[in-house]
């Protein structure tokens, strides 16, 4: 598809124009695609006597290597092919201007392969049939081929390769801010304040406080600061927790329960017990911006099956504001570009995705838009849709959202 995409876009000459649509041509295989599939099926009907009402396709021989990805029911790739048609068309229209007869003849071709593949996905004889989507795409590349549009020869042609260099010079970018972080020591000042937790009242025979720290070993370490404020000896002092191993096993676990026992020196009396105040857990503790390709992005959107959808209620009346907020309190990373939500046009759309330290990946897609596109001023609505593996990552990240 990549490869189609760049042949497609940087191709300028007339002979290398012809040579690519000769090229798609050859990976389609015998035109119309129904028809010759048909052929192939009824010449072999003779040897499927028993069951002759169910026609097999054959599979394509391996020099037809688009066919083949057609019959097996992947139109999006035909979709994509007729950007690339609508392309060659627009460039060869171009460099022919003054032979119209030829391009429109080239046109004519361009219109006869998405024909073809768009009968193919009606058919029902390639194992899925075409979507919606694909089939608006192609039937809109039909319409622009028949009609023309000479405004559309600047994007095709000029506005479609500045796309990519924008893209690349992006992903460069990214690829550098990434080394650079890492490349960034973690150097902390002697100043700097310790967050720690009081667990228990000043009034306490002994009183306990901590602080811990989440490492990408997945450990949960405590340290726990036990202090005697009665002038009895304590002995046998003991901090009993609720797991035997302090380990926080998914991002579902979020709180840890503890108590101080102790004997007192002397006493007869039975053991004493200090219940502590609960050691809540921050998922943000343990999520870190995640990146991933469109392509990864798509098949784990697929994969997970739970999805938290959140409504957009915010104060915040700036689209891309927003999104820089929902990235902050979630610590997920936008993966959609700059570029890709630059302007102001009323509405956006784009990609997050986290990692947890204990290989679970959250992905989410922000749907949002002005309620009046002419006033600055107004609300934002729409929907955050979260999706993750396990539920509790995908409640709790969109508990994160709400105002």
């Amino acid at each position: 598809m990549a490869a189609l995409w760049i042949l497609g876009t940087y191709c300028e000459s007339d002979a290398a124009v012809l040579t690519v649509l000769r090229l798609i041509k050859s990976s389609l295989g015998e035109l119309p695609i129904v028809e010759s599939e048909m052929r192939l099926v009824e010449g072999e009907e003779p040897a499927q006597e028993e069951a002759p009402e169910k026609k097999v396709l054959k599979s394509a021989p391996d020099e037809v290597v688009v066919g083949q990805f057609l019959l097996d029911g992947d139109f999006f790739l035909g979709a994509s092919l007729a950007t690339v048609l609508n392309k060659l068309a627009e460039q060869f229209t171009k460099n022919n201007e003054a032979n119209s007869q030829r391009s429109n003849r080239f046109r004519g071709e361009c219109m006869f392969i998405l024909a073809s593949i768009i009968n193919l996905g009606k058919s029902g004889i390639a194992k899925q049939n075409i979507t919606e989507d694909d089939l608006d795409r192609m039937g809109t590349t039909i319409k622009l081929l028949a009609q023309g549009c000479s405004e559309l020869e600047d994007v095709f042609v000029e506005k479609c390769k500045d796309s990519l260099e924008l893209m690349l010079s992006s992903r460069q970018q990214d690829k550098a801010d990434e080394i650079s972080t890492k490349k960034k020591k973690n150097i902390v000042e002697v100043d700097k304040t310790i967050m720690f937790t009081q667990l228990s009242a000043r009034a306490d025979a002994s009183i306990g406080e901590n602080l811990f720290d989440l490492s990408l070993s997945q450990a949960l370490v405590l340290d726990v600061l036990i202090v005697n404020q009665t002038a009895d000896t304590l002995q046998n002092v003991s901090l009993e927790l609720s797991t035997a191993t302090v380990k926080v096993a998914s991002t579902e676990n979020g709180v840890i329960f503890s108590t101080i026992s102790y004997d007192v020196r002397g006493s007869t009396s039975d053991r004493n017990c200090v219940y502590l105040q609960d050691i809540k857990i921050d998922i943000m503790d343990y999520i870190v911006p995640g990146n991933v390709t469109d392509a990864e992005f798509r098949q784990m959107w697929f994969d997970f099956e739970w999805e938290n959808k959140v409504t957009v209620n915010t104060p915040i009346t700036d689209l891309r504001e927003f999104l820089h907020y929902l990235s902050t309190v979630t610590n997920m990373k936008v993966l959609t570009g700059d570029a890709a939500i630059e302007g102001d046009c009323g509405f956006l759309a784009a990609n997050l995705c986290a990692h947890s330290i204990f290989g679970e990946d959250a992905l989410a897609n922000v749907s949002i838009e002005k309620a009046s596109p002419l006033d600055e001023g107004s609300p934002i609505v729409g929907h955050i849709r979260i999706r993750a593996k396990s539920q509790g990552m995908a409640l709790t990240l969109g508990d994160k959202v709400i105002f």
